[in-house]
Protein backbone atom coordinates (compact mmCIF):
# COMPACT_ATOMS: atom_id res chain seq x y z
CA UNK A 1 0.00 0.00 0.00
CA UNK A 2 1.30 3.49 -0.80
CA UNK A 3 1.08 6.41 1.37
CA UNK A 4 1.02 9.91 1.68
CA UNK A 5 2.16 12.28 3.88
CA UNK A 6 0.32 15.59 4.92
CA UNK A 7 1.97 18.53 6.61
CA UNK A 8 1.11 22.15 6.76
CA UNK A 9 2.13 24.68 9.43
CA UNK A 10 -0.03 26.92 11.26
CA UNK A 11 0.32 30.65 11.63
CA UNK A 12 -1.42 31.82 15.27
CA UNK A 13 -1.71 35.42 16.33
CA UNK A 14 -3.71 36.59 19.51
CA UNK A 15 -3.98 39.91 20.93
CA UNK A 16 -4.63 40.50 24.52
CA UNK A 17 -4.76 42.93 27.04
CA UNK A 18 -1.83 42.74 29.70
CA UNK A 19 -3.85 41.09 31.82
CA UNK A 20 -5.28 38.80 29.36
CA UNK A 21 -9.11 39.27 30.53
CA UNK A 22 -9.56 40.68 27.05
CA UNK A 23 -9.69 39.29 23.89
CA UNK A 24 -8.90 41.96 21.00
CA UNK A 25 -8.31 39.65 17.82
CA UNK A 26 -7.40 35.54 17.22
CA UNK A 27 -5.83 34.49 13.73
CA UNK A 28 -5.30 31.39 12.19
CA UNK A 29 -3.15 31.11 8.97
CA UNK A 30 -2.10 27.73 6.60
CA UNK A 31 -1.43 27.33 3.15
CA UNK A 32 -0.61 30.73 1.21
CA UNK A 33 -2.86 32.33 3.79
CA UNK A 34 -4.38 34.35 1.28
CA UNK A 35 -8.09 33.80 1.54
CA UNK A 36 -8.61 34.68 4.90
CA UNK A 37 -12.58 34.62 5.77
CA UNK A 38 -12.37 37.53 8.20
CA UNK A 39 -15.12 37.25 11.20
CA UNK A 40 -16.73 39.19 13.80
CA UNK A 41 -18.24 37.33 16.48
CA UNK A 42 -20.05 39.02 20.07
CA UNK A 43 -17.32 38.11 22.67
CA UNK A 44 -14.24 35.70 22.67
CA UNK A 45 -14.48 32.52 24.94
CA UNK A 46 -11.77 30.67 25.96
CA UNK A 47 -9.92 30.34 22.22
CA UNK A 48 -5.88 31.73 22.20
CA UNK A 49 -2.94 31.28 19.72
CA UNK A 50 -2.85 27.81 20.81
CA UNK A 51 -5.89 26.00 21.46
CA UNK A 52 -9.31 26.47 19.90
CA UNK A 53 -12.94 26.70 21.79
CA UNK A 54 -15.65 25.28 19.90
CA UNK A 55 -17.04 28.35 18.28
CA UNK A 56 -13.58 28.79 16.59
CA UNK A 57 -13.13 24.77 15.83
CA UNK A 58 -16.37 24.79 14.27
CA UNK A 59 -15.51 28.02 12.07
CA UNK A 60 -12.34 26.94 10.42
CA UNK A 61 -14.24 23.52 9.97
CA UNK A 62 -17.20 24.81 8.63
CA UNK A 63 -15.37 27.61 6.31
CA UNK A 64 -12.50 25.04 4.80
CA UNK A 65 -15.25 22.88 3.82
CA UNK A 66 -17.69 25.24 2.38
CA UNK A 67 -15.29 28.14 1.28
CA UNK A 68 -12.44 26.85 0.77
CA UNK A 69 -10.32 28.93 3.29
CA UNK A 70 -6.95 28.81 4.43
CA UNK A 71 -7.13 31.29 7.32
CA UNK A 72 -9.52 33.16 9.84
CA UNK A 73 -9.45 36.38 11.16
CA UNK A 74 -12.04 36.85 14.45
CA UNK A 75 -12.74 40.05 16.23
CA UNK A 76 -15.78 40.57 18.27
CA UNK A 77 -18.24 43.20 19.53
CA UNK A 78 -16.87 43.29 22.87
CA UNK A 79 -13.26 41.83 24.33
CA UNK A 80 -13.89 40.82 27.28
CA UNK A 81 -13.32 36.67 27.46
CA UNK A 82 -15.87 34.61 29.26
CA UNK A 83 -19.02 31.96 27.95
CA UNK A 84 -22.11 33.88 29.41
CA UNK A 85 -22.56 36.39 26.65
CA UNK A 86 -25.51 38.08 27.69
CA UNK A 87 -24.17 39.09 31.33
CA UNK A 88 -21.37 39.92 29.69
CA UNK A 89 -23.51 42.28 27.29
CA UNK A 90 -25.15 43.73 29.70
CA UNK A 91 -22.53 45.03 32.70
CA UNK A 92 -19.89 45.74 30.19
CA UNK A 93 -19.15 49.39 29.60
CA UNK A 94 -18.97 51.00 26.46
CA UNK A 95 -16.62 53.80 27.55
CA UNK A 96 -13.68 51.12 29.08
CA UNK A 97 -10.25 51.55 28.29
CA UNK A 98 -10.57 48.27 27.01
CA UNK A 99 -13.47 48.75 24.58
CA UNK A 100 -12.02 51.92 22.89
CA UNK A 101 -8.74 50.05 22.34
CA UNK A 102 -11.37 47.16 21.07
CA UNK A 103 -13.49 49.45 18.65
CA UNK A 104 -9.79 50.37 17.55
CA UNK A 105 -8.94 46.89 15.98
CA UNK A 106 -12.44 46.53 15.10
CA UNK A 107 -12.73 50.06 12.80
CA UNK A 108 -9.33 48.94 10.99
CA UNK A 109 -10.33 45.27 10.69
CA UNK A 110 -13.57 46.67 8.86
CA UNK A 111 -11.41 49.23 6.63
CA UNK A 112 -9.22 46.57 5.52
CA UNK A 113 -11.92 44.31 4.91
CA UNK A 114 -13.90 43.38 1.66
CA UNK A 115 -15.95 40.40 2.96
CA UNK A 116 -16.96 40.01 6.82
CA UNK A 117 -19.10 37.17 8.66
CA UNK A 118 -21.37 38.05 10.81
CA UNK A 119 -21.66 36.03 14.06
CA UNK A 120 -22.53 38.03 17.03
CA UNK A 121 -26.35 36.40 17.55
CA UNK A 122 -29.65 38.08 17.56
CA UNK A 123 -30.19 38.52 21.02
CA UNK A 124 -30.45 42.40 21.86
CA UNK A 125 -29.24 43.97 25.03
CA UNK A 126 -29.04 47.68 24.83
CA UNK A 127 -25.54 47.72 24.85
CA UNK A 128 -24.89 44.73 22.64
CA UNK A 129 -27.47 47.16 19.95
CA UNK A 130 -25.53 50.32 21.05
CA UNK A 131 -22.38 48.55 19.96
CA UNK A 132 -24.13 46.50 16.89
CA UNK A 133 -25.14 50.16 15.74
CA UNK A 134 -21.27 51.67 15.71
CA UNK A 135 -20.17 48.93 13.57
CA UNK A 136 -23.08 49.27 10.95
CA UNK A 137 -21.85 52.98 10.94
CA UNK A 138 -18.16 51.75 10.38
CA UNK A 139 -19.30 49.29 7.48
CA UNK A 140 -21.39 51.79 5.68
CA UNK A 141 -18.96 54.23 5.77
CA UNK A 142 -16.11 52.71 4.69
CA UNK A 143 -15.21 53.82 1.70
CA UNK A 144 -14.67 50.58 -0.22
CA UNK A 145 -18.28 48.08 -0.43
CA UNK A 146 -18.09 45.50 2.38
CA UNK A 147 -19.80 41.71 1.26
CA UNK A 148 -21.49 40.69 4.21
CA UNK A 149 -22.68 37.30 4.78
CA UNK A 150 -24.17 35.02 7.97
CA UNK A 151 -24.56 31.46 9.63
CA UNK A 152 -28.28 30.21 9.09
CA UNK A 153 -29.62 27.30 9.83
CA UNK A 154 -31.64 25.68 7.78
CA UNK A 155 -35.30 26.08 8.27
CA UNK A 156 -34.74 28.87 11.16
CA UNK A 157 -36.13 32.41 10.85
CA UNK A 158 -32.89 33.35 13.11
CA UNK A 159 -30.51 34.93 10.39
CA UNK A 160 -27.20 36.45 11.87
CA UNK A 161 -27.29 33.04 14.24
CA UNK A 162 -23.91 32.91 16.67
CA UNK A 163 -22.03 29.86 14.83
CA UNK A 164 -21.21 27.89 18.42
CA UNK A 165 -22.47 25.10 17.91
CA UNK A 166 -21.79 25.05 13.67
CA UNK A 167 -21.56 21.69 11.78
CA UNK A 168 -20.44 20.70 8.46
CA UNK A 169 -24.04 19.66 7.29
CA UNK A 170 -26.50 20.06 5.34
CA UNK A 171 -28.61 22.13 7.74
CA UNK A 172 -25.99 25.27 8.50
CA UNK A 173 -25.61 27.74 5.66
CA UNK A 174 -23.79 30.82 4.21
CA UNK A 175 -26.32 33.46 3.59
CA UNK A 176 -25.85 37.30 2.88
CA UNK A 177 -26.38 39.82 5.27
CA UNK A 178 -28.22 43.28 6.08
CA UNK A 179 -28.73 45.66 8.40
Amino acid sequence: MKTKIQTATISTEAIFSEDENHRFSLKYKWGKGSNIAKIILLNPSHANGITLDKTIYGLINFLIEKKKIDGIEVVNLFSVIGSNSQEIAIKYELESKEQKENNKVLEEFISNSSEIYIGWGMKKTTTISAQIEKVKKWIKSNPKPIELFCFKKEGDKIIGRHPRDIKIDKIWKIKKFTF
